[in-house]
């Protein structure tokens, strides 16, 4: 690996961190319910916090016009108000910072012609990726300032899923850079049982993201049994509810884990064969499930504390990682993608 592609993956390391801490820190957001505390959304003057007692009272005014306000938060004080508006103006924060550290390099390299457009293509897409999760963010945020002080689950689902993706995609970036190891041809079920363990796990976090909108966390505190049964819900109204009914979220949340967990499983035996990186990384991945099972376990179990419920989303978001990276590793390195 030469300088410039030394500094080429510090970069999308550094990208990849934040948005990993991004994701962290909305579902802390979300958890904390500071995500309905900033009213307006204006990407540009939303940088610079109220400033002087005026300006804080003027937004907690806003605020206090709000159906979160007015139906959880009645009586809070000025002082409470500050902290979840900081909580959440940091996120916001946050993400324009990741934008600004994505494609102020990049321009900077594409203007001295250290890196062809071609090259800056997939990291351009996920810098646009961005900017419309901004506008998913705010769609979301928007659906709970009106009427009802929950916002839409679907648009916090989409959510979480645009923000995996990004981050998905920035880890296989970040993969490709190193360069593939050696990989047997061989290794056709690896590949595929990669792919399809990947896609597993995203189905899986955006099940959770459903869940968190409909609280359906708390619907059963038991494990392994949801209440008194394997099976709460009528297998033939799922069609209709998955999406919309907290115990059939939260049952097909369950579900998809033990299918996440049969498919790691069989993805760390066939990748046995594969290149030493593919073998650690599917190995990682393993424990990272076995890790994601039990904290979500615990989730349920106590009745989804923020610090669990927080460690669950991160720990989730790097078993995507580890799963992306050897996905790539694979692909790649038996040819399939092109090297450069």
């Amino acid at each position: 690996m030469g300088p410039t592609s030394r500094r080429r993956f510090a970069w999308l390391a550094t990208c990849a961190v934040l948005c990993f801490v991004l994701i962290v820190l909305g579902g802390v957001v979300r958890l904390s319910r500071a995500g309905l505390s900033i009213t307006e959304w204006n990407p540009v003057t939303g940088v610079i916090p109220p400033l002087g007692d005026e300006a804080w009272r003027e937004a907690f005014d806003r605020y206090r016009a709000t159906p979160e306000y007015t139906q959880f938060n009645a009586g809070m004080l000025l002082p409470a108000f500050r902290e979840i508006f900081l909580l959440e103006y940091a996120h916001r924060l946050l993400a324009r910072l990741t934008g600004l550290v994505l494609v102020l390099p990049l321009a900077y390299w594409l203007l001295r012609r250290q890196m062809t457009f071609r090259a800056a293509r997939p990291i351009l897409f996920v810098f646009a990726g961005g900017a419309v999760q901004g506008g998913i963010g705010w769609l979301m945020v928007k659906s709970g300032l009106v009427d009802v002080p929950h916002v839409s689950p679907v648009r916090l689902a989409t959510h979480l899923a645009v923000g995996i993706a990004l981050f998905a995609s920035l880890v296989w970036m970040l993969a490709a850079e190193r360069g593939p190891g050696p990989a047997p041809a061989s290794n056709r079920l690896a590949r595929r049982s990669g792919v399809a363990v990947l896609v597993v796990a995203l189905v899986t976090v955006i099940w959770g993201g459903l869940m968190a909108g409909t609280h359906a966390g708390h619907v059963f505190p038991t494990f392994p049994k949801m209440g008194d049964a394997w099976l709460p819900v009528d297998l033939a109204t799922l069609p209709a509810t998955c999406v919309t009914d907290a115990v059939a979220i939260h049952f097909l949340h369950r579900f998809l884990a033990l299918v996440l967990g049969v498919a790691c499983v069989a993805f760390a035996f066939f990748a046995r064969a594969a290149s030493p990186r593919a073998r650690l990384l599917s190995s990682l991945a393993l424990v990272a499930f076995a890790l994601q099972a039990t904290l979500g376990a615990l989730v349920v179990l106590e009745h989804v504390p923020i610090t669990l419920a927080s460690l669950h989303q991160a720990n989730a978001v790097v078993l995507v990682g580890l799963l992306t990276a050897a996905v790539e590793e694979l692909w790649r390195g038996a040819g399939v993608l092109p090297t450069s």
